[in-house]
């Protein structure tokens, strides 16, 4: 098992769950998951839960929700996702556009529409990013 250590209860905890359950696709209910969504929400202010494969696809699935939501409850036509420069959000067309480093954008271009960037740890540069069109923030 490469540098992990061989214990027998590593050993029998990964043969229960590949004898049970290896690897479903989110279209298809797994009760496992299922009792961890409910138990998310009794735990949580959130009253559903969503799960994903990657960090990838949960950072494209943020993105596409908070587009919904500033369309569909705010009325905003063209809402702007602030995000850090120097950050890394993933390797998709849309993770690579809300990524601050132009460095992961380069030859990928034309990079999505809607996505603007301020330094880290620097309130007033968002401050000044949500004025500049609050109609279009998120």
């Amino acid at each position: 098992m490469g540098v992990v250590a061989r214990t027998q209860g590593l050993i029998d905890a990964v043969t229960k769950q590949i004898e049970t359950l290896h690897h479903v696709s989110n279209l298809y209910y797994i009760p496992n998951q299922g009792d961890l969504a409910a138990w998310l929400v009794q735990n949580s202010p959130a009253d559903r839960a969503f799960f994903c494969n990657s960090g990838a696809e949960a950072n494209e699935a943020a993105i596409k929700l908070a587009r919904k939501h500033a369309k569909v409850k705010l009325g905003l036509e063209e809402p702007v996702i602030i995000t850090a420069l120097d950050s890394f959000h993933g390797r998709t067309m849309a993770t690579i556009t809300a990524t601050g480093q132009p460095k992961y954008q380069k030859d990928f271009g034309p990079l999505l529409p809607c996505f603007e960037y301020v330094p880290y740890n620097d309130p007033e540069a968002l401050k000044v990013g949500q004025d500049r069109k609050p109609q279009r923030r998120l």
